[in-house]
């Protein structure tokens, strides 16, 4: 490559390159969940996730989890789905005893390493 090819380059490259003096970024190599919902009761605020089904809906993918029932150890515990997953979802949370929640449009968006985690709070109503 000729001197003024490379100096040609240099100027292009070194915008873009500006960021590379700092140490280089290491991502992991676990996936992270599109959603975390976190499941509450709308009147009380207590924690009610154990025994909720959660549902989240994109147009080509579907992921449900089941929390197990009289699990109090888990009612704080966000519920994590569709990992590795962008792009607009519909999430539906169900349980007993209370009406059925859903939340549209709900974006998750790419970033540098993956994904950024959309956390949801899920505030069920009693049912009468």
């Amino acid at each position: 490559m000729s001197g003024v090819r490379r100096a040609r380059c240099a100027l292009f490259l070194a915008p873009l390159c500006a960021s590379c003096r700092e140490a280089p970024l290491t991502c992991p190599t676990s996936l992270a969940p599109s959603l975390a919902v976190t499941i509450r009761d709308s009147a009380t605020g207590a924690f009610i996730a154990s025994g909720a089904t959660v549902i989240a809906f994109s147009t080509l993918y579907s992921d449900t989890v089941f929390v197990p029932a009289k699990r109090p150890d888990l009612d704080s515990q966000p519920v994590e789905l569709s990992y590795g997953r962008t792009g607009p979802f519909l999430v539906t949370v169900d349980e007993m005893g209370y009406s059925e929640w859903m939340a549209t449009d709900v974006i998750v968006r790419a970033a540098v390493c993956g994904l950024e985690t959309t956390a949801l709070t899920a505030r069920l109503q009693r049912t009468p």
